[in-house]
C-alpha cells in the first residue's frame, strides 16, 4: 500500500496519509465544496489501511484552522474506522492559542467518538 498526499487548496486541506509511517495528518482549512468527493479517497485509503497489514499503531493528526459542519460528520466517520477495528490509534488534534471554536471541536470529537485526544497548544 502506497502512501498518498492530498495537496492544500484554498477550500481543503492537506492531508498526508502514510502507511510505512503509520500517520494521517490533517491541517489547512476544511469545507469542500464537495465533501462526498472529497473525503471518499480518504475514506477507502483508511479503509484499505486498516483492512492490511496496518502499523501497530497509527497517528492521526488535526491541525485544522476551520471546519464546516459537513467536515465534521466525515471526520467522525474516519475516526470510528479505527475505533470500529479496535486499532491502537493515536489523535492530536492541535489548535491555536485562544481559538475557542477549534478547541471546543476536539472536546466534542473526544467526546462523540470515545477516544482519547490529546488537545495540543501551538
Amino acid at each position: 500500500m502506497g502512501d498518498k498526499i492530498i495537496s492544500k487548496k484554498a477550500d481543503t486541506p492537506e492531508v498526508y496519509m502514510s502507511a510505512s509511517e503509520g500517520v494521517i495528518r490533517f491541517s489547512g482549512v476544511c469545507m469542500p465544496e464537495n465533501p462526498n468527493l472529497f473525503f471518499n479517497e480518504i475514506t477507502e485509503w483508511v479503509q484499505q489501511y486498516l483492512g492490511e497489514h496496518p502499523n501497530n499503531e497509527t497517528l492521526v493528526e488535526f491541525e485544522l484552522e476551520y471546519i464546516n459542519s459537513m467536515t465534521i460528520k466525515f471526520l467522525f466517520n474516519i475516526l470510528n474506522l479505527f475505533k470500529t477495528a479496535q486499532h491502537h490509534t493515536t489523535v492530536n488534534w492541535k489548535y491555536k492559542k485562544n481559538d475557542l471554536l477549534m478547541i471546543e471541536k476536539g472536546i466534542e470529537f473526544e467526546y462523540i467518538t470515545k477516544l482519547k485526544i490529546n488537545m495540543i497548544e501551538l
